[in-house]
């Protein structure tokens, strides 16, 4: 019995091992089968995500790129108006500096004919036209000047003034143009010897020149007397002269020491006096006219 039992059994095992390895293959190659699917679809929708994801990078890359574009684009135009706005603006500049360096120019030429003309002003107001030496405005300005000067410093001080012998019987004879002839060429040897810093040479009226002389009144003498040997010395022909045949200068020097000096007119005057003494003694001659001690001045 249990031998046959155990047959029976090892034979039904037998027959039902087959089916159920059968009935369990199915369900594991089912199994294996979904885990496939599953990954396929996982890689699938990965997949598809990657392209999406790519898909967007592109447009987005592409959209980027058009920015760029668009931006290169203005800036190129802006580049583009900025280098004619530049151009243009260099352009004016030059023209502008053309147009200032004009104006500059012209300012200049107006500015060097207003320094000609007033200087040109200026030495009409205070040169003789005819001498070329100080006029009487400048020499009357200049003594008040001299004389506080000579106070300062304690020096003497001396005018010399020389005066043309019978110059109206010159004019008569010669003429106005022969007479400032004359005169012009006295006045160059004025300059010639009178040329120290100090002096001052003028044309003191029509017919008479003075200088204004910084030293004591022996020298001023000896400056007169050289003046007075110059002009003997030219010479000029004066048919009209009762002193000689040719143009003469009688010639006056007042000299005043420091502290002594006071009024500029009384000191014109002793000069006159002086080249008037000298003229009534013949003419041709120097007179020295020493103004005595006075109260200091008060100047």
């Amino acid at each position: 019995m249990n031998q046959a039992s155990s047959t029976a059994s090892n034979l039904v095992t037998r027959q039902l091992l087959p089916l159920g390895l059968a009935c369990a293959l199915p369900g594991q190659a089912l199994a294996q089968a979904g885990t496939t699917g599953i990954l396929n679809i996982a890689l699938g929708v990965a997949l598809v995500l990657t392209i999406a994801l790519l898909v967007w990078v592109i447009l987005k890359l592409k959209n980027v790129n058009e920015s760029l574009a668009t931006h290169e684009a203005q800036l190129a135009e802006f580049g583009k108006e900025r280098d004619q706005a530049l151009t243009q603006l260099s352009q004016q500049t030059r023209e502008l500096e053309t147009q200032l360096g004009q104006h500059i120019q012209a300012l200049e030429t107006e500015n060097d004919e207003l320094s000609e003309a007033t200087a040109k002003l200026r030495k009409l107001v205070v040169v003789d036209e005819i001498t070329g030496l100080s006029n009487r405005i400048h020499f009357d300005q200049v003594l008040p000047h001299e004389i506080k000067r000579a106070l300062r410093e304690e020096k003497s001080l001396s005018i010399i003034l020389g005066r043309f012998d019978f110059a109206q019987s010159f004019l008569d004879a010669y003429g106005k143009d022969r007479f400032n002839e004359a005169l012009l060429k006295i006045a160059d040897e004025v300059r010639t010897i009178f040329k120290r810093a100090g002096d001052l040479p003028a044309r003191y009226d029509d017919s008479a020149l003075a200088i204004i002389f910084t030293s004591d009144g022996d020298v001023a003498v000896r400056f007169a007397e050289r003046l007075r040997k110059a002009i003997w010395n030219i010479p000029i022909p004066h048919e009209g002269s009762e002193t000689a045949d040719r143009v003469t200068f009688s010639i006056g020097v007042a000299t005043v020491s420091p502290n002594k000096i006071h009024d500029p007119a009384e000191f014109r005057g002793a000069a006159e006096k002086a080249a008037a003494i000298a003229a009534e003694k013949g003419g041709n001659q120097v007179e020295d006219y020493r103004k005595p001690p006075a109260e200091p001045a008060a100047i």
